[in-house]
């Protein structure tokens, strides 16, 4: 089994709507209001969010990825 790095939830920490990746600012923005924005690693960058998206483990294991909710 190989460890991975963390993978961000999709969901905004303030409403709990959607995140979009922006390709050309390489970060996630809340889909609904788009004032909440994250960075790749799920850290805050802007908004209304106070927390950073939740983070979730991962392993790869005999070619299946694993993501522990």
């Amino acid at each position: 089994m190989i460890m991975s790095p963390l993978f961000p939830s999709l969901l905004c920490a303030h409403r709990g709507v959607e995140v979009e990746y922006d390709h050309e600012k390489h970060n996630f923005t809340c889909a609904s209001l788009g004032s909440s924005k994250y960075t790749l690693d799920g850290d805050n960058i802007d908004g209304p969010a106070e927390k950073p998206l939740k983070n979730y483990e991962a392993a790869l294991n005999d070619g299946i990825l694993m993501i522990k909710l």
